[in-house]
């Protein structure tokens, strides 16, 4: 579906100009929002502050910090690596009632194991400082579960905690070659997040990627262009009702799905919000006094070359919906089918976008390649990976 309506006001939150360290380890993508009063972070991933690899100095988590509501950015540059870790970006933010703010990002840790490093700032998000790191190890076998793109969620009339994830699974016990299922899950935690309940399946799901690449599951937007996608969800109450949204495939296409919990949890009712011919991927949700509001990448089905846009979906029942966009220029693909950014994955355009609300207005953050760069490499020009904030 194409979102109708003018786009909002967009406002560039990362400083191309500080893209000086490297000539093309230029993309910041992959968003987050935190807001405490006028002050509002965003944080993204960002491959400038880097060598062609990861060294001791590296840290692939940037931020930029607004006073005034998100009319203007100041960009921060990369968040503080904890002594002995590297921080690997996939970032995530969130506030406290106090106005501090938190930064959780992946990061290797000095044995090079996978852990998740998280920084506070107490100043909106001006400095950050290092507060602790976890790590996680992995196990293998013939069965297994692993769960990817978990959110958190807390209920604000009880306290309970929710935790959805994406699950893959295989229940292979001898190791005969059985088929990984894929599903949505939901956890829920009724003490603060001490102790929590078996897994309740949302649903299951098929994976989003209209094209099967060497990176996975993609979406083809031109020639040499593609956006790799997955089906993490996404989490918000409305009106004591919890939802949660992902995309995932239909019909040859990648579409947005709504599950609706009632019961706390205990079992859920599925639809489809989109459909057609053309494509909408990494949804964010956010729910307040206004309505449900889901944001997301729309693809135009034109071919060869597919703009994007990003758009909105609300609701003030849960159950019909009016769209309107949210960009005010639609973009196209960067070429990373063969990245032109060494540091970058293959077919990586980000693997989620940010949308938040503090109950009177809604925020929201994405990557975004409308801007152009001209270099010895491309003297024609490439679209140039940046990201974009607006709030209404």
């Amino acid at each position: 579906m194409r979102a109708q309506g003018s786009g909002l006001a967009n406002v560039r939150v990362n400083d191309p100009a500080r893209d000086r360290h490297q000539q093309d380890q230029t993309t910041q993508s992959e968003t987050t929002i935190a807001v405490a009063g006028r002050r509002v972070a965003v944080g993204y991933n960002d491959s400038q502050h880097s060598l062609l690899a990861t060294t001791k100095a590296s840290s692939l988590s940037g931020y930029s910090w607004s006073g005034d509501g998100g009319r203007t950015f100041h960009d921060g540059g990369a968040l503080p690596n904890r002594p002995g870790y590297v921080n690997l970006g996939d970032p995530w933010l969130t506030s406290d009632r106090a106005g501090r703010m938190y930064y959780a990002t992946l990061a290797a840790t000095p044995n090079f194991n996978l852990g998740v490093s998280v920084a506070r700032s107490t100043d909106g998000g001006r400095s950050w400082t290092v507060a602790y790191a976890a790590r996680h190890s992995l196990l293998e076998g013939c069965s297994f579960t692993q769960y990817l793109g978990a959110q958190p969620i807390v209920d604000p009339a009880s306290g309970t905690l929710y935790v959805a994830a994406e699950r893959f699974q295989v229940d292979d016990p001898q190791c005969q070659g059985a088929e990984e299922v894929t599903s949505e899950v939901i956890f829920k935690s009724t003490d603060g997040g001490r102790t929590f309940g078996p897994a309740v399946k949302i649903a299951d799901i098929s994976p989003a990627g209209t094209a099967e690449t060497v990176a996975g599951p993609a979406i083809l937007l031109g020639p040499g262009k593609a956006m790799r996608t997955a089906e993490f969800p996404v989490l918000a109450f409305y009106r004591d009702v919890l939802y949660v949204a992902w995309n995932e495939a239909r019909g040859g296409h990648s579409h947005l799905r709504l599950a609706r919990s009632a019961n706390a949890g205990a079992s859920w009712s599925v639809r489809w919000l989109t459909g057609g011919s053309a494509d909408e991927a990494q949804p964010a949700l956010s729910g307040d006094r206004e309505g449900l509001h889901v944001l997301f990448y729309s693809i135009a089905s034109t071919r060869p070359n597919r703009l994007l846009d990003v758009a909105l979906l609300e609701s003030t029942n849960g159950s019909t919906f009016r769209s309107r966009r949210v960009t005010s220029r639609s973009f196209p693909g960067v070429l990373n089918i063969q990245q032109f950014d060494p540091l970058i994955a293959p077919y990586y355009m980000g693997d989620y976008i940010a949308n938040v609300s503090d109950g009177r207005r809604q925020y929201f953050a994405w990557g975004d390649n409308r801007d152009r760069v001209r270099n010895w490499l491309y003297p024609n020009g490439r679209h140039d990976p940046n990201v974009y904030f607006a709030t209404r």
